[in-house]
């Protein structure tokens, strides 16, 4: 709830300011916790995961470069036996994160459409309940994520685009490294790698080009 405070205060704030200013959800799916689902060693498999994402992007005047407020949701179900603890033997339940991220994001225009790339660093809370319907069993824990994508817009109207919005994220990219290494113990979920694809929706909110459209790209 603080997160989505945080983001409408931002929101209401940044066109005082800003010269363009942008919003956008999107919705989709992809492959979670990769490592550990490929691991041969470990009998643990993850569903098809869930994205959401909701997003301000501010970019100061005609530059490319813009800054990004994202909050991105996934969620994956889980399946499989516990090799990390002697509390519960099997797994039957799902994990789920937020991640709170600063994006820079470069955007090249085109005459309907646009496309570009992206990278930043987030916060991600995540929580891995092993167990459904019980959440004494719930393990929660927080680490830095590397976010990595890229984006093709398409123009709907004036101050509407549909997007395609491939992400790479890098979940506690410290920990991922030691564990590829093998210098790391791992543990079920966190330290791995997310690729999701997300299909949604960009609206303008303040942008000096809305009143000549021919300069918007």
């Amino acid at each position: 709830m603080k997160k989505i405070l945080f983001i409408i205060i931002l929101s209401a704030s940044l066109p005082v300011f800003s010269q363009n200013l942008e919003f956008s959800m999107s919705s989709g799916s992809g492959m979670a916790y990769i490592f550990e689902n490929l691991d041969k060693k470990v009998n643990i498999n993850y569903g098809v995961p869930i994205s959401l994402t909701s997003a301000f992007k501010y970019t100061p005047g005609d530059s490319r470069w813009g800054l990004k407020l994202r909050l991105q949701f996934i969620e994956a179900s889980i399946k499989g036996i516990n090799w990390s603890s002697t509390s519960y033997p099997e797994i039957d339940g799902f994990v789920y994160s937020w991640t709170t991220s600063f994006i820079i994001e470069n955007n090249v225009p085109l005459t309907n459409s646009a496309y570009g790339y992206s990278f930043g660093l987030g916060i991600t809370n995540e929580t891995f309940s092993p167990v459904k319907n019980d959440k004494w069993y719930d393990e929660a824990t927080k680490y830095p994520s590397l976010i990595l994508g890229a984006h093709w817009d398409f123009r709907i109207n004036s101050n509407l685009d549909f997007q395609i919005l491939p992400t790479i994220m890098v979940q506690d990219p410290y920990r991922s490294i030691g564990y590829l290494f093998g210098n790391v113990e791992p543990r079920i979920a966190r330290e791995d790698l997310s690729i999701m694809i997300n299909f949604g929706v960009r609206y303008i909110l303040v942008s000096k080009q809305r009143e000549t459209l021919q300069n918007r790209y």
